[in-house]
């Protein structure tokens, strides 16, 4: 217990000595963090269809020694996490591939993979990420608009402490658990559904100073997300049963908050 204890405030004197290893250069690309291998491309479409240059990190990256499948993963069909996991890297490159992209993918396990263990601090992230792209224009992170998801509240809090421009985009399925907000699809507002509402419990000050950039995709584009999606086979099923992913409705748009500075 003692032992628990000292590494957890170890862990918080090392945040707090924080010192960010990225140097920011306008000229340099962007880099998008995903928390998994997925978020990128369920996320952020746009960003790596487009045609600036993009540097796509995977930060819990790493594949767990222990065989304990956790119950999403056996949700997915899972019955040897390693391979499991090995099979979602592969999906993920094959995906990224379609974009011209390939991902940088650190070795840390996510929450669900460390049986127990303690996250890594936010300066070994930092350190990884640099030796991968030591310099960047701006950072991309999960808004985390849901529920919270503690790999996704890491990546996001990292991200304000690198010193960077950040650029907080919507997460699926967890932000559109109701479906989006109807100034997100131009559709008329629901008197008995107030998306809205829902959002607010987890906005940020930093998002609300700042009007949200909404990303309405054509069906040329929709359709090639969609095929994207899909590549992700070990979890496409669950994905699509828990936020309907397959719907135009939903992947046909993103949203995304542009904040200036570092919070």
């Amino acid at each position: 217990m003692i032992t628990r204890y000292a590494r957890a405030a170890g862990r918080r004197l090392s945040d707090r000595r924080f010192r960010s290893p990225l140097r920011l250069d306008p000229a340099a690309p962007a880099v998008l963090l995903s928390p998994h291998h997925d978020d990128a491309v369920l996320d952020c479409f746009s960003v790596l269809a487009g045609d600036d240059p993009v540097e796509v990190v995977n930060v819990f990256g790493g594949i767990p020694a222990h065989g304990e499948i956790p119950s999403w993963d056996r949700i997915c069909g899972a019955t040897n996490l390693a391979e499991h996991i090995r099979n979602r890297i592969d999906e993920d490159r094959r995906a990224l591939a379609t974009f011209g992209r390939e991902p940088h993918n650190l070795p840390f396990l996510g929450e669900n993979y460390r049986a127990g263990g303690p996250p890594p601090t936010l300066q070994e992230v930092a350190d990884a990420l640099a030796a991968a792209a030591p310099a960047a224009s701006r950072v991309l992170a999960p808004a985390m608009l849901g529920p919270p998801i503690p790999d996704h509240l890491f990546v996001r809090a990292l991200a304000f402490r690198l010193g960077l421009p950040v650029t907080l985009y919507a997460d699926l399925p967890y932000a559109v658990q109701l479906g989006w907000p109807h100034w997100v699809t131009g559709t008329p507002k629901n008197p008995r559904l107030d998306v809205d509402v829902f959002w607010a419990r987890f906005l940020l000050p930093q998002q609300t100073a700042v009007e949200p950039r909404v990303v309405a995709l054509t069906p040329d584009e929709s359709a090639r997300k969609l095929e994207a999606m899909r590549l992700y086979e070990t979890q496409w099923a669950g994905l699509d049963a828990v936020g309907k992913l397959s719907d135009p409705a939903v992947h046909g748009f993103e949203a995304y908050w542009e904040l200036p500075s570092a919070a």
